[in-house]
């Protein structure tokens, strides 16, 4: 957190740069929202592209319905002074990819009932945000598309929160963030459908995506990154990676229910998130691990490896 001279920002005043990267500013504000604000406000350059910002702008939009504990709740969106910017709920806490990298620098893992927690946790909210509506009641057919380590966030509090919702044409986007310079998802974190381009990838990319990321908490590693671009492209599109098992003394069962989330095939996987859910908590049962798989455990872990 960089701390700045408190600023005016439309109706909010912006306090902390949170982060930042070339296409965008997350600042901790206060404004009409009740409490701290996350606003992340893109860059002037990307108003020079109105197809980019009525993207941005209407997939925003689209989360504004979205309430579950399980999702950083987005308060508002629009434009202002050249800024496009999207208001969301102020997490305190840190990206799951920053502590769990600072937790293995210091030989504090993720116990794997607390990797099954958190898979568990972001499956929740995406059985809520798959199973949404519009405003006209009608299926709003939301999918992240872009889960990640980066886009999951963990509460000082032990909340699992997702981000980045409202990206259902997220390759459009990043094809206009390649035309303006600006990198794209690595590919070892795209599901094979999302590379091929046969069809507009649905919600079962995201059970995909978040059986990799339990990948990466069990063991440590991006079962599909490889050296080079065009080698995690093939990885991905081989689809095979190694059981986890094979990395870390992980159970057999443990390994089905990953490698399920990850077939090649989607009508393979499992059937929705809900299901996907269900086998995560029913693994944390049979194993014995229900009081080791729960929000105060995950506070003791984040307090211990935020300890400086």
């Amino acid at each position: 957190m960089t701390q700045a001279s408190p600023r005016p920002f439309g109706r909010y005043v912006l306090h902390s740069l949170l982060s930042s990267s070339n296409f965008a500013e997350v600042w901790l504000a206060h404004g009409p929202v009740p409490g701290r604000v996350a606003l992340k406000r893109y860059l002037p350059y990307v108003s020079e592209d109105a197809d980019l910002v009525e993207l941005l702008m209407t997939e925003a939009r689209r989360t504004l319905r979205l309430f579950h504990p399980n999702i950083a709740r987005v308060h508002e969106c629009g434009e202002h002074d050249g800024y496009p910017y999207v208001v969301m709920e102020y997490v305190h806490g840190e990206r799951l990819d920053t502590v769990v990298a600072r937790a293995r620098s210091r030989g504090q893992p993720l116990t794997p009932a607390l990797a099954l927690h958190i898979a568990a946790r972001v499956c929740a909210g995406l059985d809520h945000a798959h199973g949404g509506t519009d405003e006209h009641g009608h299926p709003s057919e939301l999918s992240h598309q872009s889960i990640s380590l980066e886009n999951i966030l963990i509460g000082h509090d032990g909340a699992v929160k997702l981000v980045g919702f409202g990206r259902r044409q997220r390759h459009v986007e990043a094809l206009n963030m390649a035309t303006a310079g600006v990198l794209k998802d690595p590919i070892a974190t795209l599901a094979p459908e999302q590379l091929a381009h046969k069809a507009v990838p649905d919600a079962r990319v995201d059970i995909f995506s978040t059986g990799r990321v339990l990948y990466e908490l069990l063991t440590g590693v991006n079962p599909f990154q490889r050296a080079t671009e065009l080698e995690s492209l093939n990885a991905v599109m081989e689809c095979k990676p190694a059981p986890p098992s094979t990395l870390m003394p992980v159970s057999p069962a443990l390994d089905l229910v990953v490698m399920k989330a990850l077939d090649l095939a989607p009508d393979a996987r499992y059937r929705d998130a809900r299901q996907f859910q269900q086998s995560l908590e029913e693994l944390i049962a049979s194993n014995g691990w229900t009081e080791a798989a729960r929000p105060e455990s995950l506070s003791r872990w984040m307090q211990h490896a935020s300890r400086v």
